[in-house]
């Protein structure tokens, strides 16, 4: 749903914004939701994708940055994306505390 954010609009100045798509093949966002581990729930929220992130954004123009399941932040001038591939039941709310701690290390 978020793709055409990406694509900045002809007349636009480049801008310098790094990304952090943590890529588990969709859904797992709501994994942070109080209803997660009820009966069901993974059925009816889970939202598996099976898209190759990296070619698409690629395609759009954007400039990927290390992509890769390794959490190492790094950007790059103008708008960077950086892509970290986890498996689809990985514990989102354990990846957002290592992306924290690793911006804390960047910035």
């Amino acid at each position: 749903y978020d793709l055409p954010g990406f694509v900045l609009p002809k007349g636009e100045k480049a801008i310098n914004l790094h990304f952090i798509i943590v890529d588990n093949d969709g859904g797992g966002i709501f994994s942070t939701l109080e209803q997660a581990g009820i009966e069901n729930f993974d059925r009816a929220c889970s939202a598996p994708h099976g898209i190759n992130l990296l070619e698409v954004l690629q395609t759009l123009g954007v400039k990927v940055v290390s992509p890769g399941a390794k959490l190492e932040i790094k950007s790059a001038p103008g708008l960077s994306v950086q892509i970290f591939k986890v498996e689809p039941k990985t514990k989102i709310k354990e990846v957002r505390a290592e992306i924290h701690s690793q911006m804390k290390l960047v910035i």
